[in-house]
């Protein structure tokens, strides 16, 4: 190139296309809508520069899950780079503008300020910086004087003020989902008066569009009493399928979906819930599904909502106790688990990593960043083909971050899983760039068990939190924190590997320098098998009378005492189990030294943890 540059280009904000989410919809489609604009912003640079898909060096541009930035080398001489990206900027907005024309039947109106909201909204920021081509280390330098002014962009961020009746600011009902902008589309609940809902909304008529039938929005896009405003609405009716993405309830309930799939009575109660089966449409209990009916709990609410009668709620019921009925006969004792979990991850030091601050010397930067890319990107595909039903179901996973729904079921395999692969196709296949063999390419994960019912929003700042405790644990860690729907919290840290192999003369020789996350999958394996849970809570009660502090030979004689009594049959399986709690414990005990963590505390929330699945699960 005769005068190459690095160029970035970023898409915002972020937490808006994801964390505000009312729905799992929200979630996944936030994130496709993200990874869409991406792809146009690429697509764009790569017809401006006319050479071809190697200018971009991440993410790869036919990955289906792409992060909200790329980074791209192009070769600017005969172009003016500032017009260049000015239309990269006006192809993305362009494409976010007319996504309510393709999206939008044609019957609903675009309510009096929905374009300002739209075109309002995005934060779009990009810098170029020139590469030295007679400096050796011109691409690393360039490279990081990129992030040093695009950081230094991000601090200027300028904004317009949505207007209300020629008065800046909006004044009125804000958006169900985002708190911040102003209702353009709302579904009148049962109790509404339409001609007295401007005393409800404060919103003139021009500005705000009523939704009262099923025929142009369904309402699984927008709920009675529900109020959107239009970046909202635009996530609500992008990847529109409704079983596309499964619901809380659904992700709670897939290992039960799985075991009962051949029975003709799930079959059945399946598609009066759905009206569908593998593509057959049958009559359904109501125009729109909904999961939470695959408990018997709610139907006769959800029924009385719809305002059905007796006969039909008393036939959806029996429907459910032939499933029930069906379960038993066949002795499948799997229960209907109403919790499930969210995990997300990042990786860390990934800035470090690609600032060339852990590579040797001689290592071609740029190189690298594609290799690495390369590495992300495959990682990302075998994580989604990995994690299909039962299992759960990928959010996003792009760049080096990741977020996903997981049944409980699964939770702990899965995180091995993933850990593992990252630790495969990432640690192992860049170690010829590293400087120090010792240094590892690690993730940080943040774990969520949550009920169904509980808020996403909670639920995706709970995680958020966990992956934070885990950063702040040393990294290379995984923290999860459950969220009793009863209101009870607790959460625990552990590293994901333990440096300390266990030495007892018995033990399992798989269980020698085990994964922290397998001797967590021990106990809730030990407690299905010959074990009583009786001797976590005896833990507890003991360490909690004396104030979490006991010398270490009275602990050790403290857990196999409690260990021994609760083993229904006895045997060497108690010598792994108490082998496992003092590994787990010990590894508490060292991380709370360098992280100052209370370790008996985070030990025994382990094991409630366990003891809490177990019961979830079992």
């Amino acid at each position: 190139m005769n005068n190459p540059h690095l160029f970035i280009f970023t898409i915002g904000p972020v937490k808006s296309f994801i964390a505000e989410a009312r729905k799992t919809h929200d979630l996944f489609a936030g994130s496709g809508l993200l990874s869409h604009l991406c792809k146009k912003a690429m697509e764009k640079a790569v017809f401006i520069f006319d050479r071809g898909e190697e200018i971009i060096i991440t993410p790869e541009i036919n990955s289906d899950n792409k992060p909200n930035r790329f980074v791209a080398i192009i070769d600017a001489k005969g172009f003016d780079l500032k017009a260049s990206a000015v239309k990269i900027e006006n192809s993305v907005m362009e494409e976010f503008l007319n996504i309510p024309s393709l999206l939008f039947p044609s019957s609903i109106k675009k309510p009096t300020g929905f374009d300002d909201q739209l075109s309002q909204h995005l934060n779009l920021e990009w810098v170029y910086v020139p590469i030295d081509n007679n400096d050796n280390h011109g691409y690393k330098k360039a490279y990081q004087q990129l992030f040093r002014e695009l950081s230094a962009v991000k601090k200027h961020r300028s904004f317009s003020q949505l207007g209300y009746q020629n008065n800046l600011g909006e004044i009125g009902r804000k958006c169900s989902v985002d708190g911040s902008l102003n209702v353009k589309y709302y579904r009148p609940g049962k109790n509404d008066k339409i001609d007295k809902l401007n005393l409800k909304l404060f919103i003139p008529e021009d500005e705000i569009c009523l939704i009262q039938n099923e025929e142009n929005v369904k309402v699984w896009h927008l709920q009675e009493g529900e109020g959107l405003s239009a970046v909202s609405m635009v996530k609500r009716l992008f990847l529109n399928e409704p079983h596309q993405f499964p619901s809380t309830a659904r992700v709670a309930l897939m290992n039960l979906f799985e075991v009962s799939k051949n029975l003709k009575s799930f079959q059945k109660y399946r598609e009066k819930v759905e009206g569908r089966i593998s593509g057959a449409r049958g009559d359904k209990f109501f125009p729109h599904s909904d999961d939470q009916l695959f408990y018997q709990e709610n139907i006769k609410q959800i029924f009385e909502g719809h305002a059905r009668t007796t006969d039909e709620i008393e036939r959806a019921e029996d429907m459910h106790k032939a499933w029930v009925s069906e379960l038993s006969e066949n002795k499948i004792s799997e229960p209907f688990t109403k919790y499930y979990s969210l995990i997300r991850f990042d990786g860390d030091n990934i800035g470090d990593w690609l600032l060339g601050d852990n590579l040797k010397s001689e290592v071609d930067l740029e190189d690298f960043h594609r290799n690495f890319t390369c590495g992300i990107a495959n990682f990302a595909r075998e994580i989604d083909k990995y994690l299909v039903a039962p299992k759960g179901k990928t959010v996003y996973a792009g760049g080096e971050d990741f977020m996903a729904l997981i049944n409980l079921h699964h939770l702990f395999d899965v995180l091995d899983y993933i850990n593992q692969t990252y630790r495969r196709m990432i640690d192992e296949q860049l170690s010829g760039y590293k400087s120090n063999q010792s240094l590892k390419f690690t993730i940080s994960a943040g774990v969520a068990i949550a009920h169904y019912k509980q808020p996403l929003m909670m639920v995706l700042q709970r995680a958020e939190e966990m992956e934070k405790l885990a950063k702040n644990s040393g990294k290379n860690s995984f923290a999860i924190g459950l969220m009793k729907h009863s209101g009870g919290t607790m959460d625990f840290v552990l590293p994901w590997k333990l440096k300390i192999p266990i030495n007892t003369k018995n033990s399992d020789d798989s269980l020698t320098a085990v994964e922290s996350v397998k001797l967590l999958k021990f106990i809730l394996d030990a407690s299905e098998e010959n074990f009583s849970n009786a001797y976590i809570h005896n833990i507890y009660d003991a360490l909690e009378e004396v104030g979490f502090e006991m010398p270490h030979d009275m602990l050790t004689s403290l857990i196999t005492l409690y260990t021994s009594q609760a083993n229904n049959k006895k045997g060497m399986k108690t010598i792994r189990l108490v082998s496992v709690l003092m590994q787990l414990l010990n590894t508490f005990v060292k991380s709370s030294q360098a992280h100052q963590i209370e370790p008996f505390r985070n030990f025994t929330s382990a094991l409630l943890v366990c003891d809490f699945l177990n019961r979830k699960t079992k």
